[in-house]
């Protein structure tokens, strides 16, 4: 794997809002690019967090 996850929370707490206690992650529709689409990926797929879409 090429991600942490320290370096996802990262990069999407400055697009999106991100909880790290809940481990949830809320996202504006369109707001991420193809970058930080696959970091939100590796979180929700493979990291347990969930996304919510908004």
């Amino acid at each position: 794997m090429n991600h942490s996850v320290e370096e996802c929370v990262k990069s999407l707490s400055r697009v999106c809002r991100v909880n790290e206690q809940s481990k949830t992650v809320r996202v504006v529709k369109g707001s991420l690019g193809i970058k930080r689409l696959g970091k939100l990926d590796y979180l929700t797929n493979h990291c347990g967090w969930t996304a919510i879409w908004e």
